[in-house]
């Protein structure tokens, strides 16, 4: 379909195109002001992360008390009778392998999302309304691009799909399912709730159609399990629909360093075009006699090696030992950068994240009354991370209380769902559910992963000795969405 737009009949105001340098893209037929809802699409297939069972229907995603348990596995909520219905030939897949694999049964987030698709796959026969311009079959794996590390994961998930899913699932020959965990980790999305809480990895094919900008006329926000878009800069008849698979606090080299990682191309907007950000971003302490240019080098240097520990240590260390080490960075960092230097505002976030954790709210606002300026000019208009900041300042006491411990209340039970009944209770009494109480549920822990609407679904190692969900670029995590098209740096 090279050349051709694709009209979109399901989303009015759209259509699909060929993209000059990109591949395929979106744009727009008609004007669409700031705010307005350019489409809505419902994910393809999703799967809620194990953090949050207890705390979110498995099912529609909705955070509430007095949820019912699956009566068999007794690890999957539903808000009621009809969720546990709509869920159950998804669940199914899970169900009794967890019953047999018990404390043992720890696949990836991706692994448990590929298992998904493959299985809605072998039912669904026509075009999906998550697909009105694009098929996931569509979408581009970039198995050429990949480095031994890269192949290597996808060959541990491939492993464990065959250790975890075999009595249920007819896979098909590994080459196939090579492709497939490709296509989902460069187009693979994270589902965040309004405070960028990661809540589950899911497809949303016509969303991936979308190509990335360093200054995006869109964003991605999620209600349940729909992903929708919202135009954030006034959109022309013709002009093409940006959204950005990264976190954009960095400056121009460490943007495309990551697009380059984890999305096989380098960006060529105005943005990185200009570096019209860059000498803000990048600013330094001012003193009477400048740093050397090499001092200010290595400096860089230790900040990006710094951040990356953090992202190792927050899967290990207590929160007491993480905010020693944004403290120590910071005073590290000070010597060279000014307190409004992207990597020194990267650390005081980190180091705000922990302290609402800790229910220290003094020193959550005191560094959130020194981000929340910076962020304003570093980060484009109607930011996701610029709002959520925003959200955190009123009242931190208030907003985050509740989310340090989720306890459920005893739901009532439900009846069975019919074949294979899982047999739905009630909670029992005393029993303790870690949603996005736990470290690294929490919204600030998970700023890495996710901006934008996506986050990647490559996890680092840490993540998979965790059993975690692999993630890309920016909020955490966990699967950052990335387009159908591949633009070539």
């Amino acid at each position: 379909m090279n050349g051709i737009c694709m009209k979109n009949e399901g989303i009015e105001g759209t259509e699909r195109f060929a993209s000059p340098g990109k591949g395929r893209g979106l744009r727009a037929v008609k004007h669409f002001a700031v705010g307005d809802l350019v489409f809505v699409c419902p994910a393809y297939s999703y799967v809620l992360t194990v953090n949050e069972r207890g705390a979110h229907c498995e099912y529609c995603f909705t955070r509430r008390e007095g949820l019912s348990k699956c009566g068999r596995c007794k690890q999957a909520y539903y808000c009621e009778m009809d969720c546990q219905k709509g869920d159950w030939p998804m669940h199914k897949l899970e169900c009794t392998a967890m019953c047999s694999y018990g404390e043992n049964w720890c696949p990836s987030e991706t692994v448990r999302l590929v298992a998904r698709i493959i299985m809605k796959q072998k039912v669904t026969t026509e075009r999906s309304q998550s697909e009105r311009l694009l098929l996931l079959s569509e979408f581009e794996a970039h198995l050429d691009k990949l480095d031994s590390e890269k192949n290597e994961m996808n060959q541990t998930d491939i492993a464990a799909l065959h250790h975890f899913y075999s009595k249920h699932i007819d896979f098909p020959d590994d080459q196939t399912l090579t492709v497939l965990f490709g296509q989902v980790n460069c187009n693979g999305f994270t589902i965040e709730d309004e405070e960028l809480s990661h809540l589950g990895s899911a497809v949303f094919p016509d969303v991936a159609l979308m190509n990335h900008s360093c200054s995006p006329n869109v964003i991605v926000t999620y209600k349940g399990t729909e992903a929708e878009v919202r135009a954030v800069q006034d959109i022309q008849p013709g002009d093409e629909v940006f959204n950005s698979y990264i976190d954009l606090l960095y400056p121009t080299d460490d943007r495309n360093e990551r697009l380059r990682d984890s999305y096989f191309f380098t960006c060529v907007c105005d943005e990185c075009a200009t570096r019209s950000k860059d000498g803000a971003k990048m600013e330094l302490r001012k003193l009477s006699s400048p740093p050397e240019l090499e001092e200010v080098r290595k400096m860089v240097h230790y900040a990006r090696n710094v951040i990356e520990e953090f992202r190792r240590a927050k899967h290990y260390k207590t929160p007491s030992d993480l905010l020693e080490i944004c403290e120590l960075s910071q005073e590290k960092m000070s010597s060279v950068f000014a307190d409004t230097n992207v990597y020194m505002l990267h650390m005081m976030y980190q180091a705000m994240g922990v302290c609402l954790y800790m229910q220290d709210w003094d020193g959550a606002m005191r560094y959130g009354e020194k981000i929340i300026q910076p962020y304003s000019v570093h980060y484009p208009a109607y930011s996701l991370i610029g709002s959520s900041l925003l959200c955190v300042q009123c009242p931190l006491p208030s907003l985050f209380s509740e989310r340090v411990l989720h306890i459920p209340e005893t739901g009532p039970s439900l009846p069975g769902t019919g074949e294979e009944d899982p047999g739905s209770q009630g909670i029992k009494e005393g029993d303790r559910h870690y949603g996005s109480g736990s470290w690294e549920g929490s919204p600030l822990c998970n700023r890495d992963q996710t901006r934008g609407g996506g986050a990647e679904v490559r996890r680092r190692k840490s993540e998979e000795e965790e059993g975690g969900v692999r993630t890309r670029g920016g909020v955490n995590k966990r699967i950052r969405g990335r387009g159908s098209n591949v633009k070539e740096g």
